[in-house]
């Protein structure tokens, strides 16, 4: 997916003052800065201070100017703590810096830096990366005096620090054994990552282990390195960048390594309001990479990578998620039904967005919110090869899950788990191991309002699955075999295999889960939905569909609707796209989903590009992407006959009447849907394509003899679908079809006497065939035990000169007593 640089008005207001949100404004230059921001404010001018630890004439002591720079970030902070105020930026050149950044407030709840808040989005303090620099904070020290164990065992004494990780050229050692402690000392005893070997005695080659009472660090380097030969790096610190309770800051433009935990710490954590996180590039904490953890925050184009538990983590109201990435995490085997993966969002967050996130094979799920979360927007994702679901939302209500691409994912694409009131709406679900969407509420013992009755169910009722693409998912068979070509981790492929195995036999499972109607989980609904399975899975009448846990309660769309009244509109079809074995999943010009969907939520009126849907108001794609704006004007001009279908049903009243409007309702119901062109679906008979509906048909009767449509058709056939009663041996109809050449084609249908029509061609008395498609049986309104068998016909007419446009459909009813119901009309076209 292309990653659009724009983000929303509120960055472009920081851009201002050249942050990291666009190209910073050199100190040197500021004296050139001019002009005003929205609403006439005067973009801040004050101090500016650089810190350059690489420049030899750096010093702490230093007035922080270009000549004489800071060299340390904490020094810095330390002499302007004072006079910092709102507009001031701290300008951080390229070097290694091993210190954490803690900004904090007037609560001191973290021991740091106590400075003031900034003002407002154009006047906040920020500190961030020098213009074209990428400085780098590191969580780890360089280690050194090292002493031979035993054999290629070295030992480092006095190491007091209970480092998590252990890095020798850039290379992360294995942990062998190891504890965490919690905030009080406690050892960290449930949910423990799952280390290799538990002893000194472990230890192997590639390997550290760390004696916490004796305060020792061990180290066994590959190839019998000794540790004075290699650059050895362990961590010494938590957190990297901690802001506290303060407002208007901003970070941008780091690079962020290593970092250790003594349990849920990050790399980065941030817990003030209208904070701005921006352009970090962080990997390899202990624990997690960003802890998104107050209010009105933004995160934008950062990546969180190869974190021991999570990307991201978060909770609180008002936070956006935007264009950012989490790959590669919890690489430590946390147990991933509990916290970890690319992001774990828990609890209470509200109101948040998460936009254009990239999350892939992260040893859990890619996007999960937990926990009594509300008005959660998840857009224009990719969530791919994650060993969990690749979005979970849990316990919670009023989630929109759009426009977002989950691919080869081990568990579900898109799991509502006891979630109410959300849309799930035009996202494609492509070869995940379990379902593509499950929306399932279960059981839960919670002591909440949430829970309903004796049941203990935590609502999931409400929910509207729409416009999505579900093709191959319940296949962890094929995923057995694709995970060892995805470069994983061996311990991270062992797990991911491991889960996938206990489903091999699951392909026969549904494609869509939805909630059983019972405490609290009434009012969903399905449709326009784009469904299909290859090979020996192909059988549409073997699509199955569940209810929570009830994974064969239906097999194939039509007793899926005749269980539920859902997906009346769905179609099981193969989708095309641009280049499905390179993932590319734009639709084709062929593509079934291609503006299938007639009813249309508003929210979905962008695509995962972030423009402007062609068609937007109905109908739209199904899927992530909206289509080919060209293309959608094509076919819209060549539908426009559809639209002239339509007309007012007269007032039957007689048993022939009745019959009569209950043929077309009876055809189109029963008959499953087809993809006929990138804008309609319709149904076929004798694979001519008709765009029938029940409300556009031409009824022709004593009050209503006559009808006429305007087309502009280059035709080379006509065919007309039918049904009449009341019909003799004379002629009761009569159709003209106007040329653009001038030619009137006037045609005759009459009965043949057997049950059947013939038709002719006035002009030469040429027969046009008349063919019995539809043989059924329908049931009268006033009498529903009345049924009868009915049928429906299909008039062919070739024209002698397709080069002239057909302008002009005329229908007129000759005899007064009979009734004729035009159910469609299609051509083909001249024009190849």
């Amino acid at each position: 997916m292309k990653i659009p640089l724009a983000v929303t008005a509120a960055l472009v207001l920081v851009c201002a003052h050249g942050v990291g949100w666009g190209a910073p404004t050199p100190p040197e230059k500021n004296a050139a800065v001019s002009g005003q921001l929205a609403g006439g404010q005067q973009p801040s001018l004050r101090q500016r201070y650089i810190v350059a630890q690489l420049d030899r004439n750096a010093d702490d002591a230093n007035p922080g100017t270009e000549e004489k720079p800071f060299k340390s970030i904490t020094g810095c902070l330390a002499k302007v703590k004072g006079q910092l105020g709102p507009g001031d930026t701290i300008f951080v050149k390229n070097g290694t810096y091993r210190e954490t950044i803690s900004l904090i407030g007037a609560k001191k709840a973290y021991p740091g830096v106590q400075i003031r808040s900034g003002k407002s989005y154009s006047e906040m303090i920020r500190i961030q990366a020098y213009p074209g620099g990428k400085p780098v904070i590191k969580g780890s020290d360089v280690v050194t005096g090292w002493s031979r164990h035993t054999g290629d065992i070295w030992v480092k004494d006095g190491w007091d620090f209970n480092s998590q990780q252990v890095f020798a050229d850039g290379e992360l050692l294995d942990q062998v054994g190891g504890v965490m402690g919690s905030a009080t000392g406690a050892l960290m005893t449930s949910w423990h990552p799952k280390n290799k070997g538990k002893a000194l005695e472990d230890m192997y080659a590639g390997s550290f282990y760390y004696d916490k009472t004796g305060k020792k660090l061990y180290v066994w380097l590959k190839d019998s390195k000794a540790p004075k030969d290699a650059l050895v790096e362990a961590d010494a610190r938590t957190f990297l960048v901690y802001v506290g309770d303060l407002e208007y800051i901003g970070i941008a433009g780091f690079t962020l390594r290593h970092g250790s935990n003594r349990l849920y710490e990050a790399a980065i954590a941030v817990n003030g309001r209208f904070c701005m996180i921006d352009n970090i590039d962080q990997a390899w904490h202990a624990f997690g990479g960003a802890f998104v953890g107050g209010d009105y925050l933004t995160f934008s184009h950062c990546r969180f990578n190869h974190n021991g538990n999570n990307g991201m983590g978060g909770r609180r109201r008002g936070n956006r998620i935007l264009y950012c990435e989490t790959m590669h995490n919890n690489y430590r085997n946390f147990s991933s039904g509990w916290h970890a993966g690319g992001t774990k969002f828990i609890p209470y967050c509200h109101d948040w967005i998460v936009k254009g996130h990239v999350s892939a094979y992260n040893n859990g799920d890619g996007i999960w919110f937990d926990g009594w979360m509300s008005n959660v927007t998840i857009e224009e994702c990719i969530s791919y090869r994650n060993r969990g679901s690749g979005i979970h939302y849990e316990i919670g209500s009023r989630a929109v899950i759009k426009n977002n691409i989950l691919y080869e994912n081990g568990m579900r694409g898109i799991y509502l788990s006891n979630a109410s009131h959300s849309l799930v709406a035009n996202n494609l679900c492509y070869r995940n191991g379990l379902s593509g969407i499950a929306s399932i509420a279960a059981a839960r013992k919670d002591n909440d309002i949430y829970t309903r009755g004796e049941s203990g169910h935590v609502p999931g009722g409400n929910n509207v699955v729409s416009g999505n693409i579900l093709v191959d998912n319940c296949w962890t068979k094929q995923l057995v075999e694709d995970v060892p070509t995805w470069g994983l981790s061996e311990q991270v492929e062992g797990s991911y295999l491991w889960l996938m195995k206990q489903f091999v036999t699951w392909g026969s499972r549904p494609e869509l889960l939805m909630p059983e109607q019972e405490g609290g989980n009434e009012g969903c609904y399905s449709d326009y939905n784009v469904f299909y399975r290859t090979g020996e899975r192909g059988a549409p009448e073997r699509l199955a569909f569940g209810r929570n846990w009830n994974v064969g309660y239906a097999y194939g769309l039509k007793d899926w609707r005749a269980k539920t009244g859902w997906d009346k509109n769905s179609i099981f079809a193969k989708p095309e796209f641009v280049d499905e074995a390179g993932r590319d999943f734009h639709p084709a010009d062929n593509c079934p989903s291609l503006w299938f969907v007639k009813k249309v939520s508003q929210s979905v009126c962008y695509s995962i590009e972030d423009v402007l849907r062609p068609g937007w108001c109905a109908p739209v794609t199904a899927g992530p992407y909206g289509g080919d704006p060209e293309l959608f004007t094509t076919m819209s001009k060549r539908m426009s006959v559809d639209r002239n279908l339509i007309c007012k049903l007269p007032n039957f009243g007689s048993v022939n009447r009745q019959k009569l409007t209950k043929i077309p309702y009876t055809l189109i119901t029963e008959l499953e849907k087809h993809y006929l062109t990138p804008v309609r679906q319709g149904i076929r008979l004798d694979d001519v394509p008709f765009l029938a509906e029940t409300h556009a048909v031409i009824y022709l009767t004593e009050k209503n003899m006559s009808k006429a449509i305007t087309l502009d058709w280059t035709a080379k056939k006509l065919y007309i679908l039918f049904a009449a009663e009341g019909c003799t041996d004379q002629p009761f109809a009569k159709i003209t079809v106007h040329r653009d050449d001038g030619v009137n084609v006037d045609i005759e249908v009459r009965s043949d006497g057997k049950e059947g029509f013939t038709a002719r061609d006035l002009r030469n008395d040429d027969a046009s065939p008349v063919a019995r498609v539809w043989q059924g049986k329908v049931q009268y309104y006033s009498d529903k035990t009345r049924i009868e068998p009915a049928s429906v016909f299909m008039l062919t007419w070739t024209n002698d000169n397709p080069w002239a446009p057909t302008k002009k459909l005329e229908f007129r009813l000759l005899d007064p007593e009979a009734l004729v119901a035009i159910v469609g009309l299609s051509g083909e076209s001249n024009i190849e």
